[in-house]
């Protein structure tokens, strides 16, 4: 089943883009009210007092806490590395370059974690350049995913970090980054990448990407990095200013979002999600939503930009959610790096072995296995990943339909307009369910069932209606900027 059938008239674009507009102004409205009245129910230890503006800032989102702060403290690392890279970029000077790069970011981890945490990482390296030797693909992978659990066993932190549960919390993320790139080494070895112990640890302790991503195949890094003419000085251009401009600039706006939409804070307290109204509720779960997308804009944004800098072809940052209806194009767009992961090392394999629909659903489930065990094994991730698996081999389902003759006859009974339409129909469900599924990743278990309630298994006709109006409206505009973005 195609993603765009037929056209709509510019009226009937101009009412789907309003109702879904008008329906994320009047929730994030709705959101900001709340978020005021509700502030003498949150815990006060989720608040600080504002710096630039008046009002109290919401910091209970530790991942944006925590991450933003590092980023912006390896502005300096960041700018050694690519000095580095700018003046030693001779042949014969190649290997004293990848030393001093090493040794910048293992500097950086020192500072960050610890000279333990340093002690550990690199003997993840050296097992791991170790084992790929090998070229066993089955080794690499029991070695990776046994090791990825390292982040879960509290004797490991006790020994690193004592009760210091802020260090562990990075020193994980930035340990399962480490270890997606050493997976992504020794597969590609095991295909026959030309590799050697310098090419190695230039990928591996790589600083623009070791702490928070996005994570860059060995093959694809290998291809950028080993240009010469790719990481100069006079290769920085006002495109890559304007940029990283840009993601300071949305650094800035999220700052500023959270002295007002307390979403974060909110989302704490089970009970009072539980009693808001259902625009209130709406707006928490698009706040949380397009909230999480800025994070890793910054994120993966600034970090990539500065590796396209160097001459690295760093994917792309997130789309924006909210335009987004499609499962396939979610993962597709959303994290184009764990992507390019999925379907090198896992989907393709198995799909090469036998091309049929049974081993493309075994591809698709064996990714999302891979996905709930690297992001941790909770019951959240669990429902989340299930959910997403699902949704991904329904579109799969629809595409084999759409492609049958009978389909094709039907279609073009329907006519020209109205095929998109009757697409878009059809869709709505699996959108419904899409934004359920994230609002467990983003909430937890509870917090998601109550939006599965509310969003699923509410079956007044009124409220029914009016969410499958809003949700048709925003598969449409989803569906309009996709063919404008293909065009």
């Amino acid at each position: 089943m195609a993603l765009v059938r037929g056209n709509c008239g510019i009226v009937e674009k101009t009412v789907y883009f309003g109702v879904w507009i008008g329906s994320i102004l009047y929730s994030c409205i709705s959101l900001l009210a709340i978020s005021k009245k509700l502030r003498p129910l949150l815990n006060n230890e989720d608040f600080e007092e504002g710096r630039l503006l008046k009002e109290e800032k919401d910091v209970s989102d530790l991942e944006w806490e925590y991450w933003s702060k590092t980023v912006l403290r390896l502005t300096l690392p960041f700018t050694l590395h690519l000095l580095i890279s700018f003046t030693m970029n001779h042949k014969s000077q190649e290997k004293i370059a990848i030393a001093l790069r090493v040794f910048v970011t293992l500097a950086c981890v020192c500072m960050i974690f610890g000279i333990l945490a340093s002690f550990f990482i690199i003997l993840k390296c050296l097992t791991m350049f170790l084992i790929s030797k090998t070229k066993c693909k089955s080794l690499i992978w029991f070695v990776c995913l046994s090791t990825l659990f390292i982040g879960r066993f509290e004797t490991a932190k006790q020994f690193l970090f004592g009760n210091d549960d802020l260090a562990w919390y990075g020193f994980s993320v930035t340990y399962s980054w480490c270890n997606m790139r050493a997976l992504s080494y020794g597969l590609d070895v095991s295909n026959g990448v030309n590799t050697s112990l310098f090419n190695f640890l230039k990928y591996f302790f790589y600083l623009p990407i070791f702490f928070c991503g996005p994570v860059i195949t060995y093959e694809s890094f290998q291809i950028g990095s080993n240009d010469p003419k790719k990481n100069q000085l006079q290769n920085i251009r006002w495109w890559n200013i304007l940029q990283i401009s840009r993601y300071v600039f949305w650094y800035i706006v999220s700052e500023a979002v959270l002295h007002y939409f307390y979403f974060n804070a909110i989302q704490q307290e089970a009970f009072l999600v539980g009693k808001l109204g259902r625009w209130e509720l709406a707006g928490l779960g698009y706040a949380m939503g397009q909230f999480f997308q800025m994070k890793y804009v910054f994120f993966y944004g600034l970090c990539g930009e500065i590796a396209r800098i160097d001459g690295v072809n760093a994917p792309p940052p997130p789309i924006c959610i909210g335009r987004v209806h499609l499962y396939s194009h979610m993962w597709r767009y959303f994290d184009r790096g764990l992507h390019s992961i999925l379907v090198k090392y896992i989907y393709v394999p198995i799909v090469k072995l036998n091309p049929s629909n049974f081993m493309k659903i075994a591809g698709s489930v064996l990714s999302f296995g891979y996905v709930f065990l690297w992001h941790g094994p909770y019951d959240f991730v669990l429902v989340w990943s299930i959910l997403n698996c699902l949704g991904i081999i329904v579109e799969m389902i629809a595409r084999k339909i759409g492609k049958t003759n009978s389909y094709k006859e039907f279609e073009m009974n329907l006519g020209y307009s109205h095929r998109r339409r009757f697409v878009v129909l059809l869709s709505v469900p699996l959108f419904a369910v899409s934004m359920v599924s994230n609002f467990y990743f983003f909430f937890g278990l509870k917090i998601g069932n109550i939006f599965a309630k509310r969003i699923l298994f509410d079956f007044d006709i009124f409220r029914l209606l009016l969410r499958y109006l809003i949700f048709y409206c925003g598969c449409q505009v989803s569906m309009e900027l996709s063919s404008i973005g293909t065009s």
